[in-house]
């Protein structure tokens, strides 16, 4: 019986419906008895996409990953099984993820909030949460959106051409980046994140476990770089000579925001050899920076040795 990793809490468990993972059934193959004792000396770790299955219900994919190691002589199967994909928003803001595809899940064990216009899911999900995914086929379209609404500078709406495929069955390589551009409800512009694979350790809620050698791929929602206002005071803003402005006309502040852990104002900030303009914003009048880039700025302790 296949009771996937997404009922840690009592309450999660009253409220599941008919639709949880609890109760569904699927096949693992393992080594025969006789290749047990020459695999127990590799470190080879097979993965499976294992169907589970429940009469009346579509089924499911979970992901099984199996080593053998040896303990007291004997051969010992160590098998774990797992979301096909996990989502992790490493963002220091919420986000809305959206997706057509059935069977995702946030950590706590629940389905998203199914969307009043269309019959797609949508989860809100916090920063350093994740969203289960078990969704068969070969692949699953998310849309993502930023789902704090920004104290000053520019809204922005989802992902610019609304969906994301990505695979369910090759792994997005070691640094490998997906640009995600969200752009300004109004106006030119909007903010840009990256959906990349940088972290190999599988996270269960909100523990962190050791075991590296298991295979769930995790993809995680980033921004290249963060902007922190200790003031109150101050918007970023893209720099663009006078055509570029003069083609565009109108461009917005990035969104400023004010997370609940925090007083301070943080802003979502493009990579690092970007021009980009500070914006004193007051009620009188903005003033602008000359343009400058992250990679420019030199972090030093202090001192007469700092420029």
């Amino acid at each position: 019986m296949i009771g996937p990793l997404i009922n840690e809490c009592k309450e999660g468990e009253d409220n599941l419906n008919e639709a949880s993972l609890v109760g569904w059934w699927g096949s693992i193959p393992l080594p025969m008895p006789c290749e047990l004792r020459q695999r127990e000396f590799t470190d080879e770790v097979t993965m499976h996409d294992i169907e589970c299955v429940k009469e009346g219900f579509p089924g499911f994919f979970a992901r099984a990953s199996v080593k053998v190691d040896t303990i007291d002589d004997e051969a010992f199967v160590q098998i774990y099984i797992e979301p096909r994909l996990v989502l992790a928003n490493r963002l220091p803001v919420g986000v809305f993820i959206e997706t057509p595809m059935p069977y995702t899940f946030n950590e706590f064990g629940f389905d998203g909030v199914e969307n009043d216009v269309s019959s797609e899911t949508i989860h809100l999900v916090k920063p350093h949460q994740f969203i289960y995914i078990y969704t068969p086929g070969p692949s699953i379209a998310i849309s993502v959106k930023l789902s704090d609404a920004p104290i000053s500078g520019g809204l922005t709406t989802w992902v610019q051409d609304k969906w994301l495929s990505i695979s369910l069955i090759e792994n997005i390589q070691e640094n490998e980046v997906i640009p995600c551009f969200l752009p300004f409800i109004e106006g030119e512009g909007g903010h840009e994140i990256f959906l990349v694979n940088n972290d190999h350790s599988f996270v269960v809620g909100r523990f962190h476990d050791p075991i590296k050698w298991r295979v769930s791929s995790m993809l995680s929602f980033v921004s290249a770089n963060v902007g922190v206002d200790h003031t109150g005071d101050f918007l970023f803003n893209k720099y663009y000579d006078r055509h570029e402005l003069s083609v565009k006309g109108s461009v917005q502040p990035w969104s400023a925001f004010s997370p609940p852990h925090t007083l301070k104002r943080v802003t979502l900030l493009p990579e690092s050899s970007s021009l980009i303009r500070l914006v004193y914003d007051t009620s009188s009048e903005a003033k602008q920076t000359n343009p400058f880039s992250i990679e420019d700025i030199v972090v030093g302790a202090g001192g007469l040795e700092t420029r």
